[in-house]
């Protein structure tokens, strides 16, 4: 696999999780809804108006969307010097990586 297809593959990767945690968060949220009362005050909501688990949805959707816009650019956007580029600094990074493990 090139250094390229592996960005976005792990972009991808990354990507996949944040959606899977999406579904558990809506979820969570559909199970407190239908419990109605005796569930537990949310502070959060008290003092912002939203609560917390709805705050932690939207911030997740928005990391979704970042993602998707990140591998957008990397399929359309790196020309040959950006992918040597990237060849270069993964280099780097494993080297220093070894080095510190010695």
């Amino acid at each position: 696999m090139t250094e390229f297809a592996r960005v976005i593959e792990d972009t991808r990767s990354r990507r996949d999780v944040a959606a899977a945690r999406l579904d558990a968060l809506r979820t969570a949220r559909d199970r407190a809804a239908a419990r109605g009362e005796g569930v537990p005050v949310d502070a959060y909501k008290d003092v912002t108006g939203s609560s917390s688990l709805e705050r932690a949805i939207d911030r997740t959707k928005r990391l979704i969307a970042s993602f998707d816009r990140v591998i957008d650019e990397l399929s359309e956007d790196l020309s040959d010097e950006d992918l040597r580029l990237l060849a270069e600094i993964e280099a780097e990074r494993v080297g220093v990586a070894s080095e510190t493990r010695r």
